[in-house]
């Protein structure tokens, strides 16, 4: 962050002086990312799997696949029959409810064959109980949208290119106005490229959500699909083609070597229902520090923020939560909504 940023400029953030406070307060939203996806991978991890529709793997899932309003059901008998305690009662399924982190794709497509039988979250006769994001509930399950549940593009590929040279993380934005409004693309600037140069762009087209990665994975049952735990990994929306040069709506971020992938695939919508606690667990070898570093440049300008930690999330009660793994509906990307 550059010494002439406003939060720098006024050395108070939110009232308080120093850089510590706004280290802690803009670091803590990357310590929440990454923390969030290791502990969804450890979730994805366990064995007690079910896809939608009996399909086999990632490839074998098709947009068709969406959510079934008969899964919960069937988890909960399932968990009554292996002892889980939130699913035990004489009576049935009648011990406090189960929580069902998932997509905002998948809650549509429930909403949408519930209908009124979906209890929206703020209709609880106790409204202030509810969970972050937690949408509203449905045959006993409270149900969470967290868009970082989804696995862009980690199914069947319906389009897959390489990058033709290296490209670093100012590279591939778009040099005009983003939908009228974003200036993105560093103009004018040597060693910046306004695109992406692959070897076949014709599978691509605007407003499509694709992956960049440098690595490939078949162990989803993907020929050279998306790994979802490469964390170089970025998603980018297209909105702008010329002949085998791809434009994005974001700079990448990051460096991509020559022969990097742009992937277009289905995206898989995996629901994890939570029965009861300690499916997963962290072991801390080392707590997370933020550290403020000296500025790096002969002006002092350029300060640095950094946070380091020694952890491992790691299945430990698979019997207490349950996945599922689902197609789902997406949005229109960049065209809006129409009746």
């Amino acid at each position: 962050m550059h010494r002439y940023e406003d939060m720098l400029q006024r050395y108070l953030f939110r009232g308080q002086p120093g850089l510590i406070p706004i280290a802690r307060t803009l670091l803590a939203e990357s310590i929440t990312v990454a923390l969030d996806i290791q502990a969804r991978n450890a979730y994805y991890d366990g064995q007690r799997k079910h896809f939608i529709n009996n399909r086999a793997n990632f490839n074998a899932l098709v947009a068709g696949d969406v959510y079934d309003l008969t899964e919960a059901q069937n988890i909960w008998l399932d968990l009554t029959y292996e002892d889980v305690p939130l699913a035990m009662s004489p009576t049935g399924n009648g011990v406090g409810t189960m929580i069902c982190v998932t997509t905002p794709s998948v809650i549509h497509d429930i909403k949408t064959k519930a209908g009124s039988d979906f209890i929206t979250a703020d209709l609880y006769a106790r409204p202030e109980l509810r969970l972050r994001y937690e949408i509203g509930m449905y045959d006993n399950v409270r149900y969470v949208a967290a868009r970082r549940n989804v696995l862009w593009n980690c199914g069947a590929i319906v389009h897959q290119a390489v990058t033709m040279m290296d490209y670093g993380p100012g590279d591939g934005a778009s040099p005009n106005l983003v939908d009228g409004v974003y200036q993105v693309g560093q103009v004018g600037v040597a060693g910046i490229e306004n695109w992406i140069q692959v070897d076949d762009a014709s599978g691509f087209a605007v407003n499509d959500m694709v992956t960049i990665h440098q690595t490939r994975t078949n162990a989803y049952g993907v020929t050279n699909g998306v790994d979802y735990k490469e964390g170089t990994a970025r998603l980018r929306r297209i909105v702008a083609i010329n002949g085998n040069q791809i434009t994005f709506s974001k700079p990448l971020f990051h460096e991509f070597p020559v022969g990097s992938f742009i992937t277009k695939a289905l995206s898989i919508h995996p629901s994890n229902f939570i029965a009861g606690p300690m499916g997963v667990v962290n072991g801390v070898a080392d707590p997370i520090e933020m550290h403020v570093k000296e500025p790096i440049d002969d002006a002092n300008a350029i300060w640095r923020f950094i946070w380091t930690g020694r952890y491992k999330y790691q299945v430990l009660r698979p019997e207490v939560f349950r996945l599922v793994v689902s197609a789902g509906t997406m949005p229109r990307w960049g065209a809006g909504y129409s009746a």
